[in-house]
């Protein structure tokens, strides 16, 4: 299995002045969690952040996918506010060990994961929850990654679909277990050879295979979530690219 990228350790996020159109600290499942969209829509997305947690840019992705998918987007605080607070400053040689730590304690993603699938289980024994979509950055992958090797997602939580950006931790045994379509999309920062290894143990599943896109993007790691380069117009380009491509892979599955 693939160590946390040093990419990840190494990035800073980027400052922001989004206001995120959703509200903050709604209880659902025992979790505080951003949400946004209609309470009763029928299909809801559920996104496990990167470590920097509710970060502006993070959110604009949300509220994108919410209103191009008239769907419910549930964002759980997975981590319990333990992620990394950009308002202690840019991580530095000396405090990058301390993101590190938050890196195999509270955001350990085995346990994150079952409470992940504890998470989505509750979701989904909502009558007018029809389908729910999972998609994560960077840590949230590896976390959405483990939970999927549950089979109880698809077969009775309702989960259609997958989508993951800047994957970390890549694990081929992970992907062999996923039971429903995956659009995954690494980045330049990611070993090619890793990606193309997961991706492969997805695509070998015929049930799922037609649907499951893989693209990846010349960008950084972390284009689509806290270090968004808004006001870079290759790299808002490339960021508007994903959430467009995850909004048609959703609608595909919903």
């Amino acid at each position: 299995m693939a160590e946390h990228p040093q990419c990840c350790l190494n990035t800073p996020a980027v400052k922001s002045d989004y206001q995120p159109q959703g509200k903050h600290g709604i209880e659902i499942a025992g979790f505080p969690c951003y949400v946004v969209g209609d309470e009763g829509a029928k299909h809801v997305l559920i996104l496990a952040y990167d470590i920097f947690g509710y970060w502006p840019t993070t959110m604009l992705g949300c509220d994108m996918l919410a209103s191009k998918l008239d769907a419910r987007v549930i964002v759980p605080d997975l981590l319990r506010g333990h992620y990394w607070d950009l308002r202690q400053g840019e991580p530095t040689a000396e405090t990058r060990s301390r993101m590190g730590h938050i890196l195999t304690s509270h955001g350990e993603p085995h346990a994150r994961a079952k409470d992940l699938v504890a998470f989505v289980k509750e979701i989904a024994s909502s009558d007018a929850v029809e389908s729910i979509g999972l998609y994560g950055l960077c840590l949230g992958h590896k976390i959405i990654s483990l939970a999927a090797t549950d089979p109880a997602l698809v077969r009775d939580y309702k989960v259609r679909g997958i989508a993951t950006a800047h994957p970390a931790r890549l694990d081929p045994q992970e992907s062999k277990a996923i039971s429903c379509p995956f659009f995954f999309a690494p980045t330049k920062d990611e070993a090619k050879e890793e990606c193309e290894a997961y991706f492969a143990e997805i695509k070998s599943n015929r049930s799922i295979a037609e649907k499951s896109i893989y693209k990846r993007y010349e960008a950084y790691h972390g284009f689509a979530g806290a270090r968004a380069k808004l006001d870079d117009p290759t790299y808002r380009a490339d960021f508007e690219d994903f959430y467009q491509r995850a909004t048609d892979f959703f609608k595909s599955v919903f």
